[in-house]
């Protein structure tokens, strides 16, 4: 998914999550020029990526988003920790100190978000000892322990934010 982020956004605390706050849209977002820009910037990388062949980028709808009668939207599947397509019912969000709940579904969140923290160098891929053999080889991502290889239902989300450079380079 490709959204818009605030300037604060890279600086804010989970205290100040979007949870917290009683509105959901940056205050950025409500200046039309800057919407032109960021949805000019959008189609420039989608056709881009579409061009190049190798793979293939779709702008969610609406009804994708949000949902209709008939069809859960990404928001309503993700507040109700559901995969499922029929609609779904609200569930409570509960933030409690050291625990978040969404009806009785306990939530355990982690993330990475010091480059600190981080391997030096990263893989595409390694060798799955468990399903290998001598004569064959069973390759999967570098990922695939915080993914494919967990035992519980799971979401695994992954952000990019691109930075002014120059800012950057001015506080390191």
């Amino acid at each position: 998914f490709i959204t818009k982020s605030t300037p604060e956004r890279l600086r804010q605390t989970s205290a100040a999550s979007v949870l917290c706050r009683g509105f959901i849209i940056p205050q950025e977002i409500r200046d039309g020029e800057a919407v032109t820009r960021f949805l000019e910037s959008v189609a420039q990388m989608e056709r881009i990526l579409n061009d190049s062949g190798l793979l293939r980028v779709d702008r969610l709808t609406e009804a994708e988003i949000v949902g209709t009668d008939s069809d859960a939207g990404l928001l309503a599947r993700y507040f109700a920790l559901s995969d499922e397509r029929q609609p779904t019912v609200n569930e409570d969000i509960r933030l409690d100190p050291g625990m978040m709940r969404i009806g009785d579904k306990l939530l355990s969140m982690h993330t990475l978000s010091d480059l600190d923290l981080l391997p030096q160098s990263v893989a595409t891929d390694f060798r799955y000892e468990r399903l290998s053999t001598d004569r064959s080889e069973c390759r999967l991502s570098f990922a695939a322990p915080a993914g494919l290889l967990l035992g519980c239902s799971h979401i695994y989300n992954q952000y990019l934010f691109l930075d002014n450079h120059d800012e950057v380079l001015k506080r390191l």
